[in-house]
């Protein structure tokens, strides 16, 4: 189930554009408000804190893969996108395909 979810996912990402992204950020980033809102007041250095470092540990890499590309598409470098593998390690041979359910091969759910 849960390697179907993380394929389903992959699917999806590759299917949206950069409106779709930035929906899902802006819909996190209110979860998070919300979340931060209800902390009580005793909590809410810890969760400012937490909040901060997560923040700042993810966005770095992300900035930092934006700006390769950036920099590669204002050179006009084609560049051929890699089709990755399932992210639970399942091989797909046509990773843009969406695999048969004996295809699946994860092991990942089964305890």
């Amino acid at each position: 189930m849960f390697c179907k979810l993380i394929v389903c996912a992959n699917h999806w990402v590759k299917e949206s554009d950069w409106e779709d992204l930035a929906l899902v950020k802006l819909c996190v980033g209110a979860l998070g408000a919300i979340l931060g809102l209800t902390a009580l007041r005793k909590n809410r250095r810890v969760s400012l804190a937490v909040s901060a470092a997560v923040f700042v540990l993810t966005w770095l890499p992300l900035m930092k893969k934006f700006a390769r590309v950036m920099l590669r598409t204002l050179r006009g470098e084609e560049r051929e996108i890699a089709q990755p593998s399932c992210a639970c390690g399942c091989a797909q041979e046509d990773p843009t395909s969406f695999p048969e359910e004996e295809d699946w091969g994860c092991d990942v759910d089964r305890a």
